[in-house]
């Protein structure tokens, strides 16, 4: 896994360790690594704004950071719970807010032995993590695992998962779609309409393909 910082995303390093250390602070017996991913990591981040008539508006790529622990403990309801105090204690050192310059941090937070298992089966987000990510802090304890071969009745498991999970969330923004539809709100209806096409479209992809690229291009 990559350790630095794209050239044009160093512009953040400054911030990237101070929430760093904050982490740390928070349970440093407990991380095995922090990772970077997403846009900052890939060099792709966007820092925009414009005026349509008297509004202006500004847009900025998210810091997407991913904690990962050593134990399960902070998965679930305790991991939310986690996540929570880490926000808190970046708005208190004004690490973390939306104002321009200053990119909202987002978190996702599992543990080792999850990851792993995740990373086994090629599961596509975390696998994207592993590649692109840049590593900030390693405790050194643990390994990140490779893919490994899988039997024909995991791999079905795992398309049967993925189909569930995204075709059902297409059947859902495709049956809303029609309600904003007959009020006459056609650019909802049509954002609606995308996200089916969206969610239809990622769930061929995983089941065929076992991957899913995050992008919102169709």
């Amino acid at each position: 896994m990559k350790t630095s910082l794209p050239e044009n995303s160093s512009v953040i390093k400054e911030r990237l360790d101070a929430i760093v250390q904050e982490i740390l602070a928070a349970a440093k017996d407990q991380i095995s690594m922090i990772i970077l991913f997403g846009s900052y990591a890939k060099g792709t981040w966007v820092r925009d704004w414009y005026v349509e008539g008297h509004i202006t508006y500004s847009y900025e790529s998210d810091l997407d950071i991913l904690v990962v622990t050593k134990s399960p403990k902070y998965r679930g309801p305790k991991g939310a719970s986690f996540e929570s105090d880490l926000t808190k204690r970046l708005e208190r050192k004004g690490l973390r807010g939306r104002t321009f310059g200053a990119p909202w941090v987002t978190f996702v937070v599992e543990p080792i032995k999850y990851l792993n298992q995740q990373l086994e089966k090629s599961q596509y987000f975390f696998s994207d993590i592993k590649k692109e990510g840049i590593l900030l802090y390693d405790s050194g304890e643990f390994t990140l695992a490779e893919p490994k071969d899988l039997n024909q009745e995991e791999r079905k498991q795992i398309a049967k998962d993925d189909f569930e999970q995204w075709f059902y969330r297409g059947t859902e923004f495709f049956t809303e779609c029609k309600y904003p539809l007959e009020r006459g709100n056609y650019p909802l209806s049509a954002f609606l309409l995308h996200q089916a096409t969206e969610s239809f479209y990622s769930a061929i992809l995983l089941v065929f393909t076992g991957y899913k690229p995050r992008l919102h291009d169709i």
